[in-house]
């Protein structure tokens, strides 16, 4: 597998690692409790780079990891701050990795999912609005994969 770097800091309160160029893909093991802002957008389209991404951060407000092709997002921890969500270019976006990001974010208020491939099916939509079905909060801003369509989200479509 991928090598897998850990970060576990006390205090650190925003990381920004954009347009990281690595020689492999890696998994990034984040636990921060204090975590209010993430970056790690690539600044250009490469295959390399963060592969998969582990979060314990309850208090990260904005997770911004654009353009991250083989991103495998895992979240082991309610984020009840997060508000923003930008996820555009995630090529490998399940389902499922978006069903668990939602559920742990009940505030979240913006989600980009544009160019999100592995979201083109009709499953993904069906398992999204499950996760919204579920939550208290009706009112989300997002940007669904071209070609799929949000009919019946409780949301707000920009």
């Amino acid at each position: 597998g991928a090598p897998r770097i850990a970060i576990e800091h006390a205090e650190l309160r925003a990381l920004g690692l954009s347009a990281l160029l690595l020689n492999h893909a890696c998994c990034l093991e984040l636990a921060c409790p204090r975590l209010q802002r993430l970056d790690l957008r690539q600044d250009v389209f490469v295959f390399e780079g963060i592969s998969g991404l582990s979060l314990a951060c309850p208090e990260l407000e904005l997770l911004d990891v654009r353009w991250n092709a083989q991103l495998q997002l895992k979240v082991t921890a309610p984020m009840a701050e997060l508000r923003s969500a930008l996820l555009e270019g995630c090529a490998a976006l399940s389902a499922h990795m978006l069903y668990n990001l939602v559920q742990s974010a009940p505030n979240l208020e913006q989600l980009e999912m544009g160019e999100c491939d592995g979201l083109r099916v009709e499953q993904a939509v069906f398992a999204l609005a499950f996760a919204y079905a579920l939550r208290s909060r009706p009112r989300l801003r997002y940007i669904l994969p071209s070609g799929v369509k949000g009919v019946g989200l409780d949301a707000e479509e920009w």
